[in-house]
């Protein structure tokens, strides 16, 4: 009987969605380097590390550099009195009206509980049907910015460059919240996920397992020595191996018969 070949896929499988990880989280980075400016007046509640000090820096260097684009591209005819330029005041002006509240915190822990949260929604969102947590971040706030984008480059006060770059802000919202709430999803999946492979693997333990139970490796708990249950802690059930080291020192009550 052989264990290597399950063993092989699943650690494959890790890689592979550490891998994913990897790409979500670098995805998320940016969309959070793009909205932070106007998120900070999405979320005026945000919590004290909410903001990466790294995203913030980016975030400033960033819509500086939209800003001169803007301004080396702007039509001669444009009299919007919208423009990035103003952006950048407002960017720089809710910073400073942030740092004292930031300040305060920092130096008075207790001030909160969660300094990653991010804080309330606006009010205004409040009297929206469905109002929760999904429907706020991934519909209602990305849809106010994009509209808000619309809207005012529609009308002429705002330069079509700060229609554009709300319409980006919207996109990126968007995509920056479902990655979190799909992390969320996952992380709940594979605590459940844990539960079950933990029941089964005590049934092989106890030799109370099915062959179409365990799939793969695909096996019967009896003559399993308890070092090869140990290990299928760790590589299926997802235990630490700190866990799963107990399991190969605890008299499982199976005939310690070689694995083939």
């Amino acid at each position: 009987m052989s264990f290597e070949q399950p063993v092989v896929v699943n650690a494959s499988v890790r890689m592979q969605d550490a891998y994913m990880r990897m790409i979500l989280a670098g995805l998320s980075g940016i969309a959070g380097i793009v909205t932070m400016p106007i998120e900070m007046w999405l979320r005026p509640w945000f919590g004290t590390t909410y903001f990466h000090p790294i995203t913030g820096g980016l975030a400033w260097i960033g819509i500086q550099l939209l800003a001169a684009l803007a301004v080396i591209g702007r039509p001669a005819h444009s009299h919007a009195p919208i423009g990035m330029g103003v952006l950048v005041m407002l960017f720089w002006f809710t910073w400073l009206a942030h740092s004292p509240r930031i300040w305060r915190r920092i130096h008075n822990m207790d001030l909160e509980d969660d300094s990653d949260d991010e804080g309330e929604a606006l009010p205004i969102f409040r009297p929206l049907p469905y109002y929760g947590w999904g429907s706020t971040r991934i519909v209602y706030e990305p849809l106010l910015v994009a509209l808000s984008g619309a809207l005012l480059a529609g009308v002429g006060l705002a330069e079509p460059s700060v229609g554009l770059y709300l319409l980006i802000v919207a996109f990126a919202l968007l995509l920056k919240n479902i990655i979190r709430w799909y992390d969320v999803f996952r992380m709940l999946r594979e605590l459940r996920n844990i539960r079950f492979r933990a029941q089964l693997l005590q049934q092989t333990m106890t030799g109370r397992a099915l062959q179409t139970t365990i799939a793969p490796p695909v096996m019967v708990a009896t003559g399993v020595p308890s070092a090869v249950i140990a290990k299928m802690a760790v590589d299926i059930a997802g235990l630490s191996p700190e866990d799963a080291a107990l399991l190969s020192t605890r008299d499982t009550h199976l005939p310690n018969v070689p694995v083939h």
